[in-house]
């Protein structure tokens, strides 16, 4: 029986040594285990969550550390609340002390500056991506290089945690990433799901398929067929977290207040931009750059190009011939 660590840290770490070495578990394991467990949280003397998800998170790390890997954990809710960001950011903690929740993305170019400012000071950094929109599309130029990037990222020895209501939403750059799902209800318990604890090696992969293949979303996590291939069941976690995040909220706040601003901007009739497009007129109507040429210039698709010479009234520039002497379909030509 394993005491709670807020009544009394020093025998909880002690309850928590014999319940492994009485387990079976090498001594030099355990002793390894408890030595990071007690640097992280001697400082705060207390846990915030329970001790078996965190001998599961000190394993994951020792992995991903020593194959020169990343790891990726989503935390999937429904409707709010559940405690999501609140789990991710004890997770990271405990994967990162250096974590105290500075680190988070929530679009795409901010986790890419997470990673470029993080990586400079800290070896193992942890890295959120909270409920993330993608403004940058994936298919995009921009997009692509992104995630071009991505398929060497392993070697940055990242550890990542993704919150969303909705697995569907995670960019497909992050997707397949994905080797661990926690899903929380709404009495903030959670179960979790992991390919390298499964037996088969594939209870992820199977949870998002059937949530986006077959659209069964949230009621993938009520199937009796998968609840039996947890790993952990109802885990407990504390509402409280191990640093402040005062900048947190803030940021937050802003980026919630940023994307209803550009929805009301997007909704606005936007004036037109007279000197880009006279230029592109006066470009294509002297026959100084074509359709194509336009478009690389300018950064738009031909079709923008096309409107804005349909709208200027612009007709295909005539080629003009001009000849100083010789012969043209037998006939001589002169000036």
């Amino acid at each position: 029986m394993v005491i709670q660590s807020t009544l009394n840290y020093k025998q909880y770490k002690g309850d928590i040594k014999k319940e492994f070495l009485d387990a079976g578990t090498p001594q030099k394991n355990v002793n390894n285990f408890m030595k990071y467990f007690s640097s992280v949280y001697d400082i705060h003397g207390r846990a915030y969550f329970d001790y078996k998800l965190a001998c599961f998170l000190y394993n994951k790390r020792q992995h991903t550390i020593l194959s020169n890997n990343w790891y990726w954990v989503a935390l999937v809710g429904k409707v709010g609340g559940e405690g999501k960001s609140t789990l991710a950011k004890q997770i990271l903690y405990f994967l990162d002390p250096t974590f105290k929740g500075q680190s988070t993305a929530m679009a795409l170019i901010d986790f890419v500056e997470c990673i470029l400012e993080r990586k400079q000071t800290v070896k193992y950094p942890g890295i959120l991506l909270d409920e993330m929109e993608t403004e940058i599309h994936a298919l995009s130029k921009e997009g692509r290089r992104i995630r071009d990037a991505m398929q060497r990222g392993r070697q940055l020895n990242l550890f990542i945690a993704l919150c969303t209501n909705d697995l569907s939403e995670i960019p497909t750059i992050f997707y397949d990433k994905i080797s661990t799902i926690i899903y929380l209800d709404q009495n903030h318990r959670a179960n979790l799901w992991d390919n390298q604890r499964d037996k088969r090696g594939d209870i992820v992969n199977t949870i998002k398929y059937k949530y986006k293949e077959e659209k069964l979303r949230h009621d993938v996590f009520k199937l009796s067929r998968i609840l039996k291939r947890s790993h952990f069941k109802k885990l407990e976690f504390s509402k409280t977290l191990p640093f402040k995040e005062a900048q947190y909220k803030e940021d937050k706040e802003k980026d919630v207040l940023d994307r209803l601003k550009s929805i009301v901007d997007e909704s606005k009739p936007k004036a037109p931009n007279w000197d880009r497009d006279s230029s592109i007129c006066m470009a294509y109507s002297t026959g100084a750059m074509t359709r194509q040429s336009l478009a690389n210039a300018y950064n738009l698709s031909k079709q923008m190009i096309d409107n804005i010479l349909k709208k200027g009234q612009i007709a295909k520039p005539k080629k003009q011939n001009i000849y100083t002497g010789g012969v043209r379909n037998g006939n001589k030509v002169s000036l």
